[in-house]
């Protein structure tokens, strides 16, 4: 039997107990619980329903929600605080949070589709020929994405223009090429326009081309807290004895500080922050490491 704080959990007698979670604030708890046939959650004391399968338990942001999959029979379902989602084939890619715990997403395959649901309705249908990629949510939640067969869409609608790349080494953002500005105004893309085939690949903002990639890549792309600015850094090969490769910050799609090696010193996750207006980060000038 489980024990929280010395008083038995009701429900976990004689089962096998498969893990506990608690959420964020502390207030809630919910056990994962095995009867030797079935699995089942007791959320808060209370017991829910008995699957063949329960996984990825997780509370969200806030606290308010327990979300799990679970499987019943050929079909799998996300379940949200006990309510059922429709059945799925299986579910292609596990639920999100958005706007902090106003929204959940997640998409789920049927037959020969892949369907995007966003709280529960169907936002987007298409064929499971190709798998879709990252589900995602703008900060504020008010806009959700998700990527398939190179294309973004954007709130259930192709942004049919655009090829969407990937982003070079870039810890902070989606590696898949775009990243939503603080006030969720803005999107920038890494890909490039189609009906132009002339045009290298760059950095698109809000659709409209902001900036060629012509020297190397966008690592580190960032916005400022204001969504006013925008910042990344790009490879910049140079012309000497030893051919070395040296790096270049961006501002607004201006070059503003270059420095020795595109080393792994600077691609290390948490190098870079950027608080108060002002970026930090270390990199390599004049063969010694520095902060700048």
């Amino acid at each position: 039997m489980l024990t929280i704080n010395g008083k038995p959990v009701p429900g976990t007698k004689d089962v096998n107990i498969g893990n506990v979670y608690f959420s964020p604030d502390g207030k809630r708890y919910a056990v994962l619980c095995f009867t030797g046939s079935a699995y089942f959650m007791i959320i808060d004391g209370k017991k829910g329903q008995e699957y063949q399968f329960i996984h990825k338990p997780t509370f969200s942001p806030d606290s308010s929600k327990m979300v799990y999959n679970a499987k019943s029979g050929s079909l799998e379902f996300v379940v949200v605080e006990g309510e059922e989602s429709d059945g799925y084939t299986s579910i292609a890619l596990q639920p999100v949070f958005g706007g902090g715990s106003k929204h959940i997403g997640f998409i789920g395959r049927r037959g020969e589709e892949n369907i995007a649901v966003v709280d529960g309705k169907a936002v987007g249908k298409w064929s499971a020929a190709k798998t879709p990629n990252l589900l995602s949510f703008s900060p504020d939640g008010s806009h959700y994405t998700y990527l398939y067969d190179k294309f973004l869409y954007l709130d259930g609608v192709a942004q049919s223009g655009i090829e969407v790349g990937a982003f070079d080494s870039s810890p902070n953002v989606q590696s898949f090429g775009f990243l939503f500005s603080p006030d969720s105004k803005h999107i920038l893309i890494r890909g490039s326009l189609i009906a132009d085939k002339a045009s290298p690949v760059g950095l698109l903002l809000d659709g409209k081309y902001f900036a060629s990639l012509t020297f190397g890549g966008a690592s580190h792309p960032m916005f400022t807290p204001d969504s006013q600015h925008l910042l990344w850094a790009s490879p910049r090969r140079t012309a000497g004895k030893d051919d070395r490769e040296n790096a270049v910050l961006f501002v607004d799609g201006k070059a503003a500080v270059q420095y020795e090696k595109w080393d792994q010193l600077y691609k290390l996750p948490g190098n870079w922050e950027l608080s108060d207006g002002v970026l930090t980060y270390v990199a390599i000038s004049g063969g010694a490491i520095k902060r700048f």
